[in-house]
């Protein structure tokens, strides 16, 4: 008797536990250790299976990286959904990604690590519309930034909202950073401490360019 096929939703639960296999793996010992081979064996099954799911270790990578972005996007746009006053939004952005980014360490360092590929480096691969795809999901969490701080400050440009939203989003990003590469502890300063001042600075901020 032939094996019953498995139902979408299975396979869904299959890829998604090679991810998460895969991310453990790289959050161990970074994206160079990660095979084929090595992820076959921490899942218990053959290399042969896990290519009937991904192309190859590029696709994988890609797809935490998707995830990681869409879980960001998706706690940012949850932060503001019942929040009307556009400041009261900004204060609950900046909090959801300064927590996304403590909570979700794994996925946080590897979405802006500075040394592993970009989208621009899969053009002219087999996997370079899903490194597009990926590209397009980072972007938007930087586009709903920029629509609250459109809100915060209605008469400014494009291009002045732009830079407000850009330079919030690398404010945090600075923040982060310094927690995990344990910069904040060594200099004593406690990273509740710090991102409590982060917030109310960046809404005073927008408060001030708004008058």
């Amino acid at each position: 008797m032939p094996p019953k096929q498995k139902t979408e939703a299975q396979l869904e639960k299959d890829k998604q536990e090679i991810v998460s296999a895969a991310l453990e793996i790289i959050s161990r010992q970074g994206l160079e250790a990660l095979s084929m081979r090595k992820l076959a064996s921490q899942l218990h099954m053959s290399s042969a299976n896990i290519y009937n799911y991904f192309y190859n270790k590029d696709e994988i990578y890609l797809h935490i990286l998707i995830t990681g972005f869409d879980l960001l996007y998706s706690n940012l746009s949850d932060a503001i959904a019942g929040c009307e006053n556009p400041f009261e939004q900004m204060e609950q952005c900046v909090r959801t990604y300064i927590q996304f980014g403590l909570h979700y360490s794994s996925y946080y360092e590897l979405m802006f690590s500075t040394r592993d590929p970009k989208s621009l480096d899969y053009v002219g691969t087999p996997v370079e519309k899903l490194a597009q795809k990926e590209k397009d999901d980072s972007i938007r969490s930087l586009t709903l930034f920029n629509s609250v701080v459109s809100r915060c400050l209605p008469a400014k440009s494009e291009d002045e909202v732009f830079i407000s939203a850009t330079q919030i989003i690398c404010e945090l990003h600075g923040c982060i950073n310094l927690y995990h590469s344990n910069v904040l502890k060594e200099i004593g300063a406690k990273i509740e401490d710090v991102s409590e001042y982060i917030v109310l600075h960046i809404v005073s901020n927008l408060k001030n360019q708004a008058l």
